[in-house]
């Protein structure tokens, strides 16, 4: 859904709808991104606000570093656990 319905559009209104348009796309990937490499975010989080932000951020700078100390192959999997 965007802010502004078709009818209320004016160019300021359309760049708008548009930024937070791809905003929304951009944070949904990045859950994606990080659903599939922390099973945290696979299920409902019950913390504080405050906690939930952290986790967030410490989940992002830690699949950063990975992403620069691993291989782009290398992909850890539960089902390769189970193996």
């Amino acid at each position: 859904n965007k802010p502004y319905s078709a009818r209320e559009l004016n160019h300021d209104r359309k760049i708008f709808n548009y930024r937070i348009s791809r905003a929304r796309s951009i944070v949904e990937n990045v859950f994606g991104i990080l659903a599939a490499r922390f099973i945290i975010f696979n299920t409902e989080i019950n913390f504080s606000l405050k906690k939930i932000d952290y986790v967030i951020a410490e989940c992002c700078a830690l699949h950063n570093d990975l992403r620069k100390t691993t291989s782009q192959q290398y992909s850890l999997s539960f089902n390769s656990l189970e193996n």
